[in-house]
C-alpha cells in the first residue's frame, strides 16, 4: 500500500516523544548523583536494597510507592541488625533519595514520602553495637547446624563457616558462587566497595563446605542455595534475609544470646588479632580499605593492654626494704 501524498507545505512528521509514564525512580535518584563513584556505589546498594525487599537485584522491581513509614523502618532496624553502621547509613541514603524520586514521579504522596524517608541515619563514632561470640558458643552454633540431618543443616554450617572462618559479610556469602572456589581460597565477588577480594579458607571452613557440596552437587550457580519441599537441594540462590533468618533460628536452637550474622564476622576479626596477627594482615582479612575500620572490630577490651603492658621492660629492682625506703616529705 503507497503512502498518502502528503500536501504542499505539510510539516514533517511528528517524531516519536520519549514519554516516560512510569518513570523509574531509582535510575532518577542515581542520574543525579555527580562522580561515577557514587553512582557505582549507591546503584551497589539499591541493588542490594533490592535483592532484601523483593528477593530480586533489580531496583526497578521494587515499588517505591508502596513503601510506607512501618515497611522503612523496619528495614531500617533490620539493616543495623545485618551490617555495619556506616554500610547502613549508605544504604538509608539510597533510599532517601529514591523515595524523594518516588515523590517526584507523583507516584507517593509528600505526606508519605516523608514519613516513609525519615530515617536518622546512626552515629557511628557513638557506638559499640555488636558482640564476639566466645569458642563454647562457636561450637554450639556448628552442633546445632550439624544436629539436623536435612541437607539445609550442612547448608546452614557452610554460612556460619564462610561468616566467621572466611569473616565474610552475609551480603559476600549470599552472593558466592561454586565457580569462585578454589583449593583453599576464594573469590569474594560480592565485596563492599564492588571490588573484589581473595578469601583464604582453613580445614575447618573447607571441611564445612565440602559437605555442603557433596549434598548440593558442584553444578556451577549459587554456592548456598534453598531446598525444596522434600528437602532437597535446589540450585536457587537464598537471600540475605534467608540466611539472616537461618543464623538467628540456629542460634536460637544452640541456647546462644542474640547476636547477628555480622557478629561472626567481628569475632573472627577479634580472634585473629588475638593470635598476634598485625592490624594490616587483618584488614586484607576483612577486606576493609582502612586499618582504622579494622581496629573497630577489635573487642580485646583491657585484657590485650594488660599482657602488652606485663611485656614491658621496666629496669626498676626493689631491693630495699620498707624500713630502709626513704622517707619523702609531705607535699
Amino acid at each position: 500500500m503507497r503512502s498518502p501524498k502528503a500536501l504542499p507545505g505539510t510539516p514533517p512528521p511528528l517524531q516519536p516523544l520519549p514519554f516516560a509514564v512510569h518513570p523509574n525512580p531509582a535510575d532518577a535518584y542515581i542520574g543525579r548523583l555527580v562522580s561515577r563513584r557514587s553512582k557505582r556505589t549507591q546503584t551497589s546498594a539499591l541493588r542490594s536494597l533490592a535483592r532484601i525487599l523483593t528477593g530480586q537485584e533489580d531496583p526497578a522491581r521494587v515499588p517505591w510507592g508502596d513503601c510506607n513509614e512501618r515497611i522503612t523502618g523496619h528495614l531500617r532496624s533490620w539493616l543495623a541488625s545485618a551490617y555495619e553502621w556506616s554500610t547502613v547509613n549508605r544504604y538509608l541514603a539510597a533510599l532517601r533519595g529514591t523515595l524523594r524520586s518516588t515523590w517526584k514521579a507523583k507516584q507517593m504522596s509528600r505526606e508519605d514520602y516523608e514519613a516513609a524517608a525519615d530515617l536518622p541515619a546512626f552515629q557511628i563514632g557513638a557506638h559499640n553495637a555488636g558482640r564476639i561470640l566466645a569458642p563454647e558458643e562457636l561450637s554450639a552454633l556448628f552442633l546445632a547446624c550439624q544436629a539436623d540431618r536435612h541437607p539445609i543443616g550442612a547448608r546452614d554450617a557452610a554460612l556460619v563457616a564462610l561468616l566467621y572462618g572466611a569473616g565474610l559479610r552475609i551480603g559476600e556469602a549470599v552472593g558466592a558462587h561454586v565457580e569462585d572456589l578454589g583449593a583453599d581460597w576464594m573469590k569474594v565477588r560480592e565485596a563492599k566497595g564492588g571490588v573484589p577480594r581473595i578469601a583464604f579458607l582453613g580445614p575447618g571452613t573447607l571441611a564445612a563446605l565440602g559437605d555442603w557440596l557433596r549434598l548440593r552437587g558442584r553444578e556451577p550457580g549459587p554456592l548456598l542455595t534453598a531446598t525444596d519441599r522434600q528437602h532437597k537441594p535446589t540450585l536457587a540462590p537464598i537471600t540475605t534475609q534467608a540466611a539472616s533468618n537461618a543464623i538467628r533460628k540456629r542460634g536460637d536452637l544452640a541456647g546462644l544470646d542474640a547476636f547477628t550474622p555480622h557478629d561472626l564476622r567481628r569475632t573472627a576479626i577479634t580472634a585473629i588479632l588475638d593470635q598476634g596477627v598485625d592490624y594490616g594482615t587483618a584488614a586484607k582479612f576483612a577486606g576493609h580499605r582502612s586499618v582504622a575500620v579494622t581496629t573497630l572490630y577489635d573487642r580485646r577490651g583491657d585484657r590485650i593492654q594488660r599482657a602488652a603492658v606485663a611485656l614491658l621492660p621496666v629496669p626498676y629492682l626493689t631491693r630495699i626494704t620498707d624500713e630502709a625506703r626513704p622517707k619523702l616529705p609531705d607535699l
